[in-house]
């Protein structure tokens, strides 16, 4: 499947989802009736149930009462749930005893894994997730977590960093990526907040009964309520294994297979299958294996790159992974099954890939560039060099704080022209602290002074930071980026590019959701103005304008009331039609995608302008591209 294809999966998935919870309901509340059926008859309340000529009746009153609690207790714990997952990633890599990795850590293994972490989401053309580590877990495992890309975190257990090599690193973490790419950590968030309610009944059930065991021991006064406390306790304990079974049941009809996908998409990111293979046989032989010991690990065991529970009553069939020795044989058709302690597997050295540099030519197909939508290209894992070589190391460590990504992306928006320049900082000063309206001007000459074709990238890395803030202090950046654009009463194209980086990319993670996604098109007028925009910024004569315009409009499968020539929208227009366009479905975002794709491909020039445009409508549509145009003019 490609990257559109995963998200009609993932919806259709959902539905089934769903299906299965509701069924889980269903049955949960079946035999908790009977379970108290069963109890008031033992406990002397039988003649309850016994009409008056002797005959059962069936006690409707009591299962709509027990109907309602039930169902109560569940959507009561999933609601919870889900709301306790709504800052996305970092928050279940948190209830796991998951530590936020600070970007300016000296740890080597951290260092390490920050820089691998970095170079995938850069050559996925997906922003920077948080990185956490879990140092209680001496097992190997990680995970991916969150709604999307823009809340996305990653972790691994400390077991997995101290053991893993960088080439076993970056095979899992392209693994994980996988996941984010393809939006099945999104499913997997959805899945968590079900479950969840489930699984409430098993420990309610554990907490009554040690409540009534200790008081059973304790006053005699009280041992009749304990009594009942303990009857309620087991009932529910009982009732929880059939959520438990239930839960995995789910988990493991929606994620087993997404692992076989995930491992062969490492493997055509990193273009190293033996670097996850040696990973799982480092897994397969460590005396911990991958298990997570964190009592949530049940909740969330189908977000981790290998089985991390214990074995369960079920068994394999219920196990949300594949068997380790079936992964490492797709990857090492030579694998035998026996893995030592996994520190034999030798570690193959990559020969250097083609550079990725200013002077590159484009020879990408538009056919290509669709086919690399939601995937990672080995070709652009070096790409964070030429941003290591044309950023100064004082900006990259600048992006390492709130306060400095902060000053960075102002810096960006400040104009060319000292007297416009002047009147932007005259209206920060109203807005900001002196301190930082200071470190913005300072900051400014630096990032002057840097290749404009990695600007757009450079406020890509400011997204870990940037997610620092608060809400409050997000809605006061964006008011005041508001203010810098509109001081000249002029949106420009790179304003606008800047903007929408930074609205995008943490729109999920500071709960600015999107409305419901629409499955058709309402009108072709956003589509026109987009294609229109990119046609007009990308050539010069009017034949070439038309050209590539009616390039992209032969890609669609409608363009009625769509203009035959091109007009020329302003960098608002082109906004406003990109923000109603991401509301759409896969489907007609990959229409969309195409269509802008052959618009800019359709001569072997490709201007900054046209690629700053390009990036900022990928962005906006969700749709993560590797970097794909490296050649740029400043036209």
């Amino acid at each position: 499947m490609n990257f559109f294809e995963h998200q009609d999966w993932a919806r259709r998935r959902t539905a089934l989802l769903v299906f299965l919870f509701v069924v889980a309901v269903v049955l949960v509340v079946l035999v908790t009736n009977v379970a108290v059926l069963a109890v008031l008859g033992m406990s002397g309340g039988a003649d309850a149930l016994l009409a008056s000529d002797g005959n059962a009746q069936v006690p409707w009153p009591i299962f709509a009462v027990v109907a309602v609690c039930v169902v109560g207790l569940i959507g009561g714990a999933s609601g919870v749930k889900v709301l306790s997952l709504r800052r996305g990633g970092g928050a279940v890599a948190e209830m796991l005893g998951g530590r936020l990795v600070n970007e300016l850590t000296e740890d080597p293994q951290e260092r390490q894994l920050m820089n691998v972490v970095e170079e995938m989401a850069i050559a996925s053309g997906t922003p920077v997730p948080l990185v956490y580590v879990l140092d209680g877990e001496t097992g190997i495992n990680a995970f991916a977590a969150g709604h999307g890309p823009g809340d996305a975190a990653v972790a691994v257990t400390r077991g997995a960093l101290e053991q893993f090599t960088r080439d076993e690193l970056q095979g899992v973490m392209a693994h994980e990526f996988s996941h984010i790419l393809n939006r099945d950590v999104r499913l997997n968030t959805r899945l968590t907040g079900l479950i969840a309610g489930i699984l409430f009944l098993s420990i309610a059930g554990r907490l009554l009964l040690r409540g009534g065991a200790h008081a059973r021991i304790g006053r005699s006064n009280d041992r009749g309520g304990a009594g009942a406390a303990v009857a309620i306790g087991l009932v529910l304990v009982i009732v929880g294994y059939i959520g438990v079974f239930f839960g995995r049941l789910i988990k493991q009809a929606v994620s087993r297979q997404r692992e076989f996908l995930a491992d062969a998409s490492a493997v055509q990111f990193t273009r190293n299958p033996d670097g996850l293979a040696s990973a799982l046989k480092k897994i397969a032989g460590w005396s911990d294996g991958s298990l997570v010991a964190a009592p949530a690990a049940e909740e969330v065991g189908h977000f981790f790159f290998a089985d991390g529970l214990k074995a369960s009553l079920f068994g394999k069939m219920l196990s949300t992974h594949p068997p380790l020795a079936e992964r490492i044989r797709r990857l090492d058709p030579s694998f035998t099954g026996s893995v030592a302690d996994g520190r034999d597997t030798a570690n193959r050295v990559d020969a250097p890939v083609a550079g990725l540099a200013p002077s590159d030519q484009v020879t990408a197909t538009p056919t290509e560039v669709m086919a690399a939508v939601g995937t990672t290209q080995p070709d652009k894992l070096v790409y964070d060099d030429v941003l290591e070589f044309e950023v100064p190391t004082l900006l990259r460590d600048q992006l390492t704080t709130t306060f400095g990504a902060v000053a960075v992306v102002f810096a960006m928006l400040l104009d060319e022209d000292v007297d416009r320049r002047a009147m932007q900082l005259d209206l920060l000063t109203s807005r900001l602290q002196r301190t930082m309206v200071d470190e913005i001007e300072t900051t400014h000459a630096v990032v002057a002074a840097i290749d404009k074709f990695a600007r757009l990238p450079v406020v890509d890395l400011a997204m870990p930071s940037l997610r620092g803030m608060s809400d409050q202090q997000f809605d006061k950046l964006q008011g005041a980026m508001d203010d810098v654009i509109d001081a000249d009463e002029h949106l420009s194209l790179h304003e606008y590019a800047i903007r929408s980086i930074v609205r995008f990319r943490l729109a999920s993670h500071f709960g600015k959701r999107r409305g419901r996604a629409k499955t058709r098109l309402a009108n072709n007028n956003d589509v026109a103005v987009l294609l229109s925009g990119l046609a007009h910024i990308g050539h010069d004569t009017e034949e070439e304008v038309s050209t590539a315009y009616q390039l992209a409009l032969n890609r669609l499968e409608s363009s009625e009331g769509m203009p035959p020539f091109p007009l020329q929208p302003s960098a608002r227009d082109i906004d406003e039609a990109v923000s109603r366009l991401a509301m759409h479905s896969a489907t007609t975002k990959q229409a969309i995608v195409d269509a802008c794709t052959h618009s800019v491909l359709a001569d072997d020039d490709v201007r900054l302008s046209e690629a700053e445009l390009m990036r900022v409508v990928i962005i906006a549509l969700g749709c993560p591209l590797p970097p794909f145009l490296p050649t740029v003019t400043t036209a």
